[in-house]
């Protein structure tokens, strides 16, 4: 009896670490001047471009800001080997961008909400005089 073997999952690319290097390189910056930009050290920067941690969502979206990328290119697109974000190579139209965009923005209010709340349960639990002066 043979068994087939079955696979759970596909593999997917992703290339965000290269292509923060490259995005970096490419803008003529080194990790001292990018990190200033992120509010991050260079070293920071450093360990998000050798996959040794992986970027947060706010700084992800910073990098989208500074070096004009959509999120899905700069996750899973070989921007060095294709050269660049290509417009006519993009698999999103501009409507569809902006409204990722939106949605990525309005998931990481949602985060910051759920953060914000956790933090004053803490304040309401552990300082009730300072929740009272705060008026949380």
């Amino acid at each position: 009896m043979q068994i087939n073997k079955v696979k759970f999952y596909q593999p997917i690319d992703l290339h965000l670490a290269s292509n923060l290097k490259y995005l970096r390189k490419r803008a003529g910056l080194n990790q001292t001047q990018l990190g200033q930009r992120l509010g991050k050290t260079p070293v920071t920067v450093g360990d998000y471009e050798r996959e040794k941690v992986l970027p947060p969502l706010n700084i992800l979206l910073t990098y989208c800001d500074i070096f004009d990328v959509d999120i899905y290119s700069l996750i899973h697109r070989d921007l060095a080997r294709e050269g660049s974000v290509d417009p006519a190579h993009d698999p999103f139209t501009e409507n569809e961008r902006l409204s990722t965009r939106v949605d990525e923005l309005q998931r990481f209010n949602r985060l910051l909400e759920r953060r914000v709340a956790d933090l004053e349960r803490e304040i309401r639990e552990h300082a009730p005089e300072l929740a009272r002066r705060l008026e949380v």
